[in-house]
């Protein structure tokens, strides 16, 4: 399991891809495993002190039982249950049911209103990287703009946030990165939206812009499943 693994405890392969096409990348996978049980799997097993016991591979045996071992027992997926969802959920039920249900009643409200204004938000501009003009390099960063025409709704009802994902044989397998813009304006019912970020992982990727509704009362986004895609 690739989140099981600790330096000195086994040993992985870079999950990031390093080629778009999936044969390539089998090949450099399996040319990367292959060094590695040739460079330092086989000859830690095989190095043996003066009394037989090929130390080095103990300890990482020791380093498995110590260290990965506790994370995947049924007390921590108890307690990954309890942290995630259910301490969450009671939080969540606490707030709704105070001031005589209040706070339910004033989500109910806001939904409403988005609910009805939801089909006249707009794009006015946007401005992106022009990739006709050249790739964007490694390191450099990423910078866009959005202008959306939100009428009937405050500037803290909308978020917009950007995903990237790593095309490979045309398609976005999934995504890769995800960051939500930042509303830096907020005029005559138009809202801006500004994201710079550098591009850390070389390849070829696909990005689209999400909006979003925004509340303090929504626990997930999934308790309001509004959106639209730019």
């Amino acid at each position: 399991w690739a989140e099981g693994y600790l330096p000195e405890a086994g040993w992985a392969i870079e999950e990031q891809r390093s080629f778009a096409d999936q044969q390539f990348q089998d090949e450099l996978d399996a040319e990367i495993i292959y060094n590695t049980l040739e460079q330092e799997i086989v000859p830690t097993y095989y190095k043996r002190n003066k009394n037989g016991i090929p130390v080095d591979w103990v300890k990482y045996i020791k380093n498995t039982i110590a260290k990965v071992a506790p994370h995947f027992t049924m007390q921590r997926m108890l307690e990954d249950y309890y942290t995630r969802f259910y301490e969450k959920l009671f939080e969540s039920g606490t707030k709704m049911k105070s001031n005589g249900y209040d706070n339910a009643r004033n989500l109910v409200h806001w939904k409403n209103k988005i609910i009805a204004a939801w089909d006249n938000i707009s794009v006015d501009s946007l401005k992106i990287p022009d990739v006709n003009k050249g790739f964007i390099k490694f390191g450099e960063h990423f910078v866009a703009e959005i202008i959306l025409n939100i009428p009937g709704l405050d500037k803290e009802d909308i978020g917009v946030e950007i995903l990237l994902g790593n095309k490979t044989n045309g398609d976005v397998k999934k995504i890769d990165f995800s960051m939500e813009l930042e509303q830096v304006e907020f005029k005559n019912e138009k809202a801006k939206y500004t994201c710079s970020f550098p591009l850390k992982n070389a390849g070829v990727y696909d990005y689209s812009f999400r909006i979003f509704p925004k509340h303090s009362g929504l626990r997930y986004r999934m308790d309001f499943p509004l959106v639209k895609w730019v």
